[in-house]
C-alpha cells in the first residue's frame, strides 16, 4: 500500500526540503568541490550501485556534525568499501535467512520498515561477516523504496524483534558489527529504531554495547513492548505494520524482497524523475 498523503503533509515536505537545502550550503558546496578533485570517489560509488547526490553528501556531513573535512575521509573510505563489496552494483543477498530480516511498508514518515528477528540469529550457526553484508543487501533495498517527496532525507526504520531470545541467540559480535556497518557505511540512514519486547538478558548485553554506538544513533532508539505498542500504532498506520506488532500486514522475507526489487531498480535507473528513488549510502 502506499504511503498516504495529503496536501499539508506535502506542504511540510516541500518546506522541510526547501529549508534543508538552504542550510549549510556552503559545507555541502566545500565537500562536493573536494570530491570532484579525486574522480575515484565518483567511480568507486557508481560501481557500487550508489549516487553520490546531494541527500547523500548531507546524510555523511550531517553524521560528521558538517565537518567537511571529515566526511570526506570517511567517504573515500566508504566508497572504496563499496565498490568492493558490490562490484557489479549490487550486494548479493548473503548471509541473512528468510526468517531472520524482513522488509515490510513505511512508517507515516515514509521511512520503509525493516524488522529483524533476534531468536532466528544462533550464534553457532553464523558468519559474522556473511550475515552483516546480508543485512547491508536488505537496508539497500529498503532504501530503493524510498519516495523521496515525502521521505527526502532517505531515512529508514527497524525493528528489532527480541522476543524469545535465549542464550544461543547472545551474539554482541554480531550487533556491534551491526551498528558499525551502520555508523561506517549507512550514517543517518536510521530514522527510528524500536527494540520490541527486551528481555532482562538483552539489558545485560545492551550495556556493553552502548560504549560502542554513536550517540547520534542511541537517541533514535525506541524501547517498545507487545504490553503497551501505543508508540508502534501512533507511527504507523495498521495496513503498513505486520501482524506481529499489532498490525495488518504480512511478512515479507528479506530475499524475497531483495529479489522482487531488482526490475523495478533497473526501471528507476532508467526514469529516476518518475520513480523518485534513492540508493543507498
Amino acid at each position: 500500500h502506499p504511503v498516504r498523503r495529503c496536501p499539508r503533509q506535502i506542504k511540510r515536505c516541500i518546506v522541510k526540503v526547501m529549508n534543508a537545502a538552504a542550510s549549510h550550503a556552503a559545507e555541502l558546496a566545500e565537500l562536493r568541490a573536494r570530491l570532484d578533485d579525486d574522480p575515484m570517489v565518483e567511480i568507486q560509488m557508481a560501481q557500487g550501485g550508489e549516487a553520490l547526490d546531494e541527500a547523500c553528501l548531507r546524510r555523511w556531513l550531517r553524521a560528521d556534525k558538517w565537518d567537511v573535512l571529515k566526511a570526506e575521509a570517511r567517504l573515500k573510505a566508504h566508497a572504496k568499501w563499496r565498490a568492493s563489496v558490490a562490484p557489479s552494483g549490487r550486494i548479493e543477498q548473503a548471509g541473512a535467512d528468510a526468517d531472520q530480516v524482513f522488509l515490510h511498508g513505511m512508517d507515516k514518515a515514509g521511512r520503509p520498515l525493516i524488522t529483524v528477528t533476534a531468536s532466528a540469529f544462533v550464534v553457532a550457526d553464523r558468519d559474522v561477516e556473511e550475515c552483516t553484508l546480508g543485512i547491508c543487501s536488505i537496508l539497500d533495498r529498503a532504501a530503493e523504496q524510498v519516495d523521496s517527496a515525502v521521505n527526502p532525507d532517505g531515512q529508514l526504520c527497524v525493528i528489532f524483534d527480541l522476543r524469545g531470545m535465549g542464550i544461543s541467540n547472545v551474539d554482541t559480535g554480531m550487533l556491534r558489527s551491526i551498528f558499525e556497518t551502520l555508523a561506517n557505511h549507512y550514517p543517518e540512514r536510521m530514522g527510528q529504531i524500536y527494540m520490541y519486547d527486551a528481555s532482562y538478558l538483552f539489558w545485560g548485553i545492551w550495556k556493553c554495547l552502548t560504549p560502542f554506538i554513536e550517540e547520534g544513533t542511541m537517541q533514535k532508539v525506541l524501547w517498545v513492548y507487545a504490553s503497551d505498542p501505543t508508540q508502534l500504532k501512533e507511527n504507523f498506520e495498521l495496513h503498513q505494520l505486520p501482524e506481529d506488532f499489532g498490525g495488518t500486514a504480512r511478512r515479507v522475507p528479506g530475499a524475497d524482497a531483495a529479489r522482487d526489487a531488482k526490475p523495478d531498480v533497473q526501471l528507476a535507473e532508467q526514469q529516476p524523475q518518475q520513480n523518485g528513488v534513492l540508493t543507498a549510502c
